[in-house]
């Protein structure tokens, strides 16, 4: 667990903007409150901490107070303003991040949470690509072989005793850092770690990147975020094994239905489609028709999947509840979550799968039938640069 530090408390001069750039509309919608919706969905984040402008505090908690742990003020330099986010967060680990870069993806922060798990500062970086050169009153002077240069980008992550660490010795030394990254490294002389970010991960800082952010996060006639919802309900009967997930679980029940009754990737299937605008599980796999009988529910699942790729959306994450009175799914829900993230090809970390018994009430209770209900999150994947 860690809690995630968005910095947030600059102005931005260099935008050309009239207001603060986290504050900046695409889609309607400010380019911190992107950052912040990214951050609430993950699992590990404990809290979310924003080091905003002392004139803006207010105005930032009485619109970001459902998505925001905390608002504090930030202080007049960068480092300052991580260290009163750092100062109020209560996790052995900080993520610091730029409110001025909503194309974060999930895939960069698992590659970070993951080396965060073997080394106590990483940042994210991608590899220069142009030719470098020195140049001194606008003349080229000397050459820079590019070969082992990167860009460092936010996220970053650090251990927070020793970000802290660092921080005093820059008060101590009376230093400046505008890079968290530099700034642990410099002072306390520990090896940071890189893993790759990515080229869209991009910073608002001058008016050419409204332009590239508005391209990237606005398509014509495409919404960039969808949510999908279904819910079914197959009726049980006796028997050796229940199919859930993908996976046979041990039951002396059964559920029926067409295909092999899944029931959750029935719903996952369907949510898929919803979310796409694709109808619903019976419009690809009518129940009048005889080729879909005892059909296995992956391949239901992966037709969706299939569908939720041509159409140029990845799947963001996924909440889904199975409400079954017995057998307990306790032992095998990591299990089945684990096959349902194996099925989607998709990280662990975009999965949820809860399971609730419906307290011996009505059918479920009684153990006639056996109820699903998912909700998935996809969004238009960016550019490839």
């Amino acid at each position: 667990m860690y809690s995630v530090i968005i910095v947030a408390a600059g102005q931005g001069k260099r935008s050309g903007l009239s207001v603060n750039k986290v504050l900046y509309e695409i889609n309607g919608k400010p380019l911190i409150q992107y950052v912040l919706e990214f951050f609430k969905m993950r699992k590990n984040c404990k809290e979310i901490i924003v080091a905003v402008h002392e004139s803006e505090a207010g105005m930032m908690r009485e619109r970001f107070c459902d998505l925001a742990t905390h608002i504090v003020v930030g202080g007049a330099t960068r480092q300052d303003s991580v260290y009163n986010g750092a100062f109020m967060a209560t996790s052995d680990t900080i993520i610091i991040h730029d409110a001025a870069r909503p194309l974060l993806s999930h895939d960069v922060l698992d590659r970070l949470e993951s080396a965060l798990k073997k080394h106590p500062a990483i940042s994210t970086s991608i590899p220069v690509v142009d030719t470098l050169k020195y140049v001194d009153n606008g003349k080229i002077t000397n050459h820079l072989e590019r070969d082992n240069v990167y860009h460092m980008q936010t996220p970053q992550g650090f251990k927070r005793s020793l970000w802290l660490e660092a921080y005093q010795k820059t008060l101590q030394q009376k230093r400046q850092f505008t890079c968290d990254a530099s700034l642990v490294q410099s002072m306390t002389k520990t090896a940071v770690y890189t893993v790759l970010g990515e080229r869209g991960n991009i910073k608002l800082t001058t008016p050419e990147d409204i332009h590239v952010l508005s391209r990237l996060l606005k398509k014509e006639g495409d919404l960039m975020i969808r949510i999908g919802h279904s819910k079914d309900i197959h009726r049980l009967e006796e028997g050796t094994g229940l199919i859930l997930g993908g996976l046979t679980i041990d039951a002396d029940v059964q559920s029926v239905g067409h295909s092999d009754a899944d029931c959750l990737l029935h719903t996952v299937a369907e949510a898929l489609y919803g979310a796409l605008g694709e109808g619903d599980l019976g419009s690809h796999f009518p129940d009048t028709d005889t080729q879909y009988k005892n059909l296995p529910s992956t391949q239901i699942l992966k037709h969706a999947n299939e569908k939720l790729t041509s159409n140029g959306y990845q799947l963001e994450n996924l909440d889904a509840t199975i409400f079954l009175e017995k057998p307990k799914l306790a032992p095998t829900i990591d299990a089945i979550r684990t096959n349902v993230a194996t099925l989607l090809g998709v990280s662990h970390s975009r999965i949820n799968i809860k399971a609730a018994t419906w307290e011996g009430l009505d059918s479920i209770g009684k153990r006639q039938s056996i109820m699903c209900e998912t909700v998935v999150l996809i969004k238009k994947r960016g550019d490839k640069q």
